[in-house]
């Protein structure tokens, strides 16, 4: 979350500095609504991790921002073989606790959204 000035400046830098990508604020009110959680209490891994925006050269802003990416649900490039081996692997080692507690393997959501 950030202030309306911290926003626009953020803003204005990815338009800046990434302009083919698309870039957009979501107002939101607080208190804010129980499904917003810090970055730091999201797993990482395999397909899932952080990009520190603020870590490139280019970044001048002064505050830190990072974001959160998920790529399990696109396919690997077609000339990237060791990429899929990867997320295999990733699903085969993780599981993931369903709101009802229940703990379920990733290898098995494979079996309804295959990863090949």
């Amino acid at each position: 979350m950030f202030t309306t000035d911290e926003a626009a400046a953020l803003i204005k830098y990815l338009t800046d500095v990434h302009p083919d990508d698309r870039h957009s604020i979501e107002k939101i009110e607080l208190p804010a609504s129980g499904d917003l959680f810090p970055i730091s209490a999201v797993a990482i891994g395999g397909p899932q991790g952080c990009y520190p925006l603020s870590g490139e050269q280019t970044y001048d802003l002064p505050f830190v921002v990072e974001g959160y990416y998920d790529l399990r649900s696109y396919e690997p490039l077609p000339d990237r073989k060791s990429d899929l081996n990867r997320r295999k692997a990733f699903a085969r080692s993780t599981f993931f606790v369903k709101g009802d507690g229940e703990i379920v393997n990733a290898a098995d959501l494979e079996k309804i959204e295959p990863l090949h």
